[in-house]
């Protein structure tokens, strides 16, 4: 059984730095929140939301990190849940994804859902290698979870991205 955990950040970001290169410490992440998914009581999935920037006490940006150890968690409810989160529940217009240019199963990944390349960061990942970073605004999100309801209620629509 699975279900989406919140509440829990230090648990799922503990879980999130366990799974990632160069990440050492949950301390690692700064100021964060999360969201994560729990399959028969132990962490599955899950989403460490920190680096929020600001304008004027606006928020507008958070980088996003996830890990995952167990593909169970990916039902589209969960997807949905985890893109709506950031826009509903912390107010932002973008999410922006770092990613080692080398992981190409997280780069189809993350295109698949709907964000946009927008550049390489030399050195970016961990200071040895370089990083592929990937932005997603509130409408790409509105688009991704619209493919999954739809093809939740049995209407075949291929995940897609918008333009500018």
């Amino acid at each position: 059984m699975s279900k989406v955990i919140y509440f829990e950040d230090d648990r799922v970001a503990g879980f999130v730095a366990s799974g990632l290169d160069g990440m050492q410490a949950v301390e690692d992440f700064g100021k964060f929140v999360t969201i994560g998914v729990e399959v028969d009581g132990e962490v599955a999935a899950g989403a460490v939301f920190n680096n929020m920037r600001s304008s004027r006490g606006v928020p507008y940006d958070v980088s996003i990190s996830f890990y995952a150890s167990d593909p169970s968690w990916a039902t589209k409810e969960h997807m949905q849940v985890i893109l709506d989160y950031p826009f509903k529940q912390l107010g932002v217009k973008r999410i922006t994804a770092l990613c080692r240019k080398a992981n190409k199963k997280v780069r189809k990944l993350l295109e698949a859902l709907g964000f946009q390349y927008e550049g390489k960061a030399r050195l970016g990942w961990d200071g040895i290698y370089d990083a592929f970073i990937y932005g997603m605004t509130a409408r790409d999100a509105e688009n991704t979870i619209t493919s999954l309801k739809e093809s939740r209620n049995g209407k075949r629509r291929r995940l897609t991205t918008t333009g500018p």
